[in-house]
């Protein structure tokens, strides 16, 4: 089945979830192999490193990562990601394995999802509009991979997202959600389809430690396993997003831990402020608790 985009002279390239927009492949083909390196800024690519090197474990195969001003910039035999606008070193050494500008400039202005893959003999070039774009750049060469033998076809793909916002309300058991493997497991299979929101529910928030009058060792602990949620979240470049439709817990635990979780993606830097809301709380047995009311500032 042809990719959304493809050039339909070409031969068939492999199957990616979601299509990419624009996809030109030849018959000739790549292989990765044990002399290929890595090159990336891992500490500011993390995530994006961690879907290559998983990707390519599954083969058996294990690549040196370098960071972008230790390679030379006519590296060949070399998986080379980052966001050319920001990273200068990244930008040399792309720039001799090809044309930057025409393989970006296709791509939406100022979406920083958006990314462009190039696979030549000298290099594979994953780049990115930002961040997002290098991580979402590194989960479409993963699903291009065969583990079995490590081949790409020389192409060029070019992605961006057709909406801001993908993804689904996650009501997770109380069990599932204090088990932080279970939380980045989820989001793995979220990121790699490129699924970007996330409403947060779950009955942990209405729980000990999880509740407005909770001993400070238990706010404490709740702050500690919150931020390691919203941490997977963000590795994941998932958006979490506290349940509205539920009361003052779930709401200041969340957005109160972290009061710029509403102005993403999901509220586009609209201002918001704090007020009350007694009805709210009424069916959870307390309708004189203060629960957080987000309104739009008239």
């Amino acid at each position: 089945e042809m990719q959304r985009g493809e050039d339909k002279s070409c031969p068939p390239f492999p199957v990616v979830v979601p299509p990419p927009q624009q996809v030109s492949s030849s018959s000739n083909h790549i292989t990765i192999s044990a002399e290929w390196t890595i090159i990336a800024d891992e500490q500011k690519h993390p995530s994006a490193v961690g879907v290559l090197t998983k990707a390519l474990a599954l083969a058996g195969l294990k690549l040196e990562v370098r960071p972008p001003a230790a390679a030379s910039p006519m590296a060949g035999n070399s998986i080379v990601l980052g966001v050319p606008t920001a990273e200068p070193a990244v930008l040399a050494i792309v720039a001799a394995t090809g044309n930057v500008t025409a393989l970006m400039s296709p791509l939406p202005v100022g979406n920083v999802e958006s990314y462009a893959i190039n696979v030549t003999t000298r290099a594979v070039v994953l780049l990115g509009a930002g961040d997002a774009g290098v991580f979402y750049a590194a989960q479409t060469l993963s699903q291009m991979l065969s583990p079995a033998t490590l081949r790409l076809p020389e192409c060029t793909v070019r992605d961006w997202p057709d909406s801001p916002l993908r993804g689904f309300r996650l009501w997770a058991a109380p069990i599932s959600l204090e088990n932080l493997s279970w939380v980045e497991s989820f989001l793995d299979n979220m990121s790699a389809v490129k699924l970007n929101f996330g409403p947060l529910s779950s009955n942990a928030f209405y729980t000990a430690p999880f509740n407005v009058s909770s001993t400070p060792a238990g706010k404490a602990a709740d702050t500690a396993f919150l931020a390691s949620v919203k941490s997977a979240f963000d590795k994941a470049f998932v958006e979490m997003v506290p349940d509205l439709g539920f009361g003052s817990i779930t709401n200041h635990n969340i957005a109160g831990l972290f009061p710029d979780i509403a102005e993403g993606l999901w509220i586009q830097d609209e201002p918001f402020v704090v007020g009350t809301d007694t009805n709210a709380e009424a069916s959870f047995g307390d309708p004189t608790a203060d629960s957080l009311l987000l309104a739009p500032v008239a």
